[in-house]
Parts: structure tokens; C-alpha cells; sequence
């Protein structure tokens, strides 16, 4: 048995691919920026809890 695909077979099936990537890539710069934010606050949040345990004080 023999099939022939049509000429733009491929091309559209790596199409379709390349727009499903996309989409699933799409809040990775979000989640990123998230993070990034969240890694911040708790870099601040340790800073803080040093300076105040080297001085002596509480929280």
C-alpha cells in the first residue's frame, strides 16, 4: 500500500509544532519574573534577619 502526502505535509506538521512550543513557552517569562521577585524578597528577608541577629536585636 502506497500514500501520497500532499507536497506541504511536513512543512505544516512543523507549523503545527512550532505553534504548540509557543504556546507552552508563553508564561515562561512570567514564572521567571515570579521567581525572580520571590528570590529577591527573600534575599532582603535574610539580609534583614543577619544585620539584626549581628546587632543583637530581634525580629
Amino acid at each position: 500500500m502506497s500514500v501520497e502526502l500532499d507536497s506541504d505535509y511536513y512543512r505544516s506538521g512543523v507549523e503545527a509544532r512550532r505553534r504548540a512550543h509557543t504556546a507552552a513557552l508563553a508564561d515562561v517569562t512570567d514564572l521567571v519574573d515570579d521567581v525572580e521577585d520571590r528570590i529577591e524578597q527573600l534575599l532582603e528577608r535574610t539580609l534583614q534577619l543577619i544585620g539584626s541577629s549581628d546587632s543583637g536585636g530581634s525580629t
